[in-house]
């Protein structure tokens, strides 16, 4: 049998190791939750990713829609204004403005021809 100090020296070993093992655990659960959490995060960014990628192209399909119907309704129209419409580069379909003066010099023509 041991002699009491080593009987005491023993246990205090056996109760310094339990010690690390319950440390141990708790580091591996807060392992886990953190794992949890980032996993979280990214299924959360992924949905934000793809609704914005379906904005951008339900976007590009209104803007090309939108000039679509600017070129139908306005075809007879905009020879006579020399005002084409622009869609290429800006993000709104516009109509480039003539000069006042070709607007003026073809209201007089149109009065001098009645």
């Amino acid at each position: 049998m041991l002699s009491p100090e080593l009987d005491h020296e023993h246990e205090y070993e056996s109760g310094n190791e339990e010690h690390w093992i319950a440390v141990s655990d708790l580091m591996s659960g807060l392992m886990m939750l953190f794992l949890l959490i980032a996993v979280m995060y990214l299924v959360i960014a992924e949905r934000k990713n793809q609704e914005i990628e379906r904005v951008v192209v339900l976007y590009e399909d209104l803007k090309e829609e939108l000039y679509q119907d600017l070129l139908l309704e306005f075809e007879q129209d905009l020879p006579r204004w020399g005002a084409p419409i622009a869609c290429s580069t800006s993000p709104y379909p516009r109509m480039d403005k003539p000069s006042i003066a070709s607007i003026n010099s073809r209201k007089e023509s149109r009065h001098e021809s009645l």
